[in-house]
């Protein structure tokens, strides 16, 4: 049996797959998560049920990519049954939908979700009266496994009994559904006002990462401990090697090139944890759309819209789902633009490779600059937006806006996606950060003539030739290491990789402030990684990914020499605030003569 699920966007489909399938599809209370059409399988007895989850639509009305891809499989897709779920709040908007897969012939049942908010808020729904318009509706709480399971044996036992329904009962439907009271919470009064709004959305931002980066935060002290940990587990694998009489070349490269490279990163999980909980939470409980809705004047003034900030705001996660996650996003120049200025937002991965470079600092200067960089690549993708948006010549397009309701305890849901996202992080970290550590460790380890280096000669290794070139790029902001260049090299791989070959070729990165902070804007706004690369690449074209590597790679050098220039002499600041005045003064001046001649010529 094959079956196809579909629905309103935001109705439960992808929570129903995941539930049938034991899938780790992503979950968001968000227009546009699902973007593709998903296929997985589950298993009742010695039955095999092919299920497919599809993006959400409305109607057949076709305006997007995505919905095209779900009316195209649900006219002309290999199928047996058709599985539409109704989230109960917004009954009402899915008759249209119902209507419209009435007419592909095809047995359908209708799931109804979330039929407690619904009654939370004075609706109702008649289900008595339900079955006598023609149709199958099923009340289910897809949260609860026992109701998936009994859904499942349900689905085996009756499926032959749910026949195609040629005549349907469509005022009985209109019927049965009795509209709750007014929408419009108190709390979304408040998350929407603009001054309290803006006050909670920046309170969340900078208790989150106080929590991940802070002295006394929980994210930091465990990142401690395990850190402190992973280091004398090296040296006393290191020793109990050599007791047991193995080789220094054995010794090194399990202490070395695997411990001290992908321990180091495992060492700062606690703060990825914290930091992505919390954007799953916002997702998850429907925050994030206020903040959208809030912030949508403001986006506006770059080109974007308040869709566009769930996909910057996930960005801090993981550069490559947001990538891929902007196919939810309906309009094409928003789109362009938020891909255009993802770069600039530092991802997760980028985080260890910041808190490893400035944990010889103060511990006031360091959060200082952890919250300076991430504010700044807030800030320098808004630009970049900009420029992408008066670069396309195109009208700004109003946003339209379904808010969802807030959910405040959804732990839960918001535990799912996050466990699933550390499940990635650590499989990249066994695999790629592992390749990856133990490959700069054997090209440390010998010379072009292939014979073994002794710890101090890494210097006259193969890695010092290959890292030669990014050492030369290194050496105005005060780096002639070649470990430096090496790892910044291996970061093309994954952003984790700058820090485990650093650790692998025991680089302290002893240096000063300038020349720390210099090249942490290096790290920032350089390109992202290769899959990050891929993901954009899928959602653009060729000449718009290579376009982002090279203006990118450029931006970061000028970034971390400018930075340097400034750093070494802070006098020079004052000078660069009087040089970008008076830029921006210029521009006004223009923008506004330009307005004026305009208004002339009308």
């Amino acid at each position: 049996m094959k079956i196809a699920i579909t629905g309103n966007s935001n109705s439960g489909k992808t929570t129903l797959y995941n539930a049938l399938t034991h899938g780790n599809a992503r979950v968001g209370n968000w227009h546009g998560v699902t973007v593709s059409v998903l296929r997985g399988q589950f298993k009742v007895g010695n039955d095999v049920v092919e299920v497919y989850d599809l993006p959400g639509i409305n109607s057949f009305s076709i305006s997007t990519l995505e919905q095209k891809n779900t009316v195209d499989f649900l006219t002309y897709g290999d199928y047996d049954l058709i599985i539409n779920v109704i989230e109960a709040i917004r009954f009402d908007e899915s008759i249209k939908l119902i209507k419209d897969l009435a007419t592909l012939n095809k047995p359908m049942l209708c799931i109804v979700n979330m039929t407690e908010d619904l009654l939370r808020h004075g609706g109702k729904i008649d289900f008595k009266n339900l079955t006598k318009s023609g149709l199958e509706f099923i009340r289910i709480n897809l949260s609860s496994s026992k109701e998936i399971k009994r859904f499942k044996e349900y689905l085996l036992r009756e499926y032959a009994n749910i026949k195609i329904c040629k005549i349907i009962d469509y005022s009985k439907i209109y019927k049965s559904f009795y509209e709750p009271r007014n929408m419009f919470s108190k709390a979304d009064a408040v998350f929407t006002d603009k001054v309290v709004g803006t006050i909670i959305f920046f309170a969340i931002i900078l208790i989150s990462f106080y929590f991940a980066f802070g002295q006394y935060g929980i994210g930091q002290i465990l990142s401690d401990f395990i850190y402190s940990s992973v280091n004398r587990l090296s040296d006393n694998i290191y020793e109990l090697i050599i007791r047991a009489k193995g080789t220094e070349f054995t010794a090194r490269l399990c202490s070395e090139g695997i411990l001290s490279g992908v321990g180091a990163v495992f060492g700062f999980l606690p703060s990825i944890f914290i930091l992505n909980f919390i954007l799953c939470y916002l997702e998850q409980s429907g925050l994030i759309s206020r903040f959208s809705f809030l912030f949508d004047d403001f986006l506006s003034n770059f080109g974007l819209n308040g869709r566009a900030l769930f996909s910057l705001i996930l960005g801090f996660g993981c550069t490559t789902v947001s990538a891929h996650l902007t196919s939810g996003l309906e309009n094409k120049n928003v789109k362009a633009g938020v891909l255009f200025a993802l770069p600039c937002i530092s991802c997760s991965a980028k985080m260890p490779v910041y808190l490893f470079l400035l944990r010889r600092l103060l511990t006031g200067v360091k959060f200082f600059v952890i919250i300076s960089i991430y504010i700044g690549g807030f800030i320098f993708a808004m630009l970049f937006a900009y420029v992408k948006f008066k670069l396309s010549h195109v009208k700004f397009t109003p946003m339209v806006l379904e808010l969802p309701i807030i959910r405040i305890n959804c732990f839960k849901n918001a535990l799912k996606p996050l466990l699933n996202s550390l499940k990635q992080f650590i499989i990249k970290i066994s695999t790629v950060v592992l390749l990856l550590s133990v490959s700069v460790y054997l090209l440390s380890s010998i010379d072009l003539q292939f014979n073994y280096l002794t710890k101090g000669q890494e210097d006259k290794s193969i890695l010092a030739y290959l890292g030669g070139f990014f050492t030369i790029i290194l050496k105005p902001i005060g780096i002639r290491d070649f470990k430096v260049g090496t790892a910044l090299l291996s970061g093309i791989f994954a952003k984790e990789a700058v820090l485990s070959t650093l650790s692998c070729l025991s680089c302290d990165f002893d240096y000063g402030l300038a020349t720390t902070v210099s090249f942490l804007m290096l790290v920032a706004f350089c390109p992202p990684c290769l899959t990050a690369i891929g993901a954009i690449l899928e959602q653009s074209n060729f000449r718009d990914a290579c376009f982002i590597i090279v203006v990118y790679f450029v931006f970061g050098l000028l970034t971390s020499y400018l930075t340097y220039f400034c750093l070494t002499n802070p006098i020079r600041i004052i000078y660069l605030i009087i040089i970008l005045s008076i830029f921006i003064l210029i521009f006004k001046v223009k923008s506004k003569n330009e307005n004026i001649s305009n208004r002339r010529k009308n």
